[in-house]
């Protein structure tokens, strides 16, 4: 899984977001979504890689407004991704 972000200014100290910020995602990742059922975890939203960036996107885009898209692996491969108005 891949989270995307922008914005226009830089932190003072020259990020978009400190990655230890992203700390209660990767918690929320493990929590909700490593070694459990999609089709539950999703609340009955066919997981779809498509449907899983999407759903993972608008979950967080208020937590993380300069969030810009997630991409989710199907594969080493292959990948979908989600970038809304786009």
């Amino acid at each position: 899984m891949e989270l995307s972000a922008r914005r226009e200014d830089l932190t003072e100290a020259g990020f978009v977001r400190d990655y230890r910020e992203l700390d209660d995602f990767k918690k929320w990742l493990d929590d909700t979504l490593d070694h459990r059922h999609l089709n539950e975890a999703m609340g009955g939203i066919s997981p779809s890689a498509e449907n899983l960036a999407a759903w993972i996107f608008d979950l967080w885009i208020e937590r993380f407004p300069e969030l810009t898209a997630v991409r989710v692996s199907e594969t080493p491969k292959t990948w979908a991704a989600y970038r809304p108005g786009r």
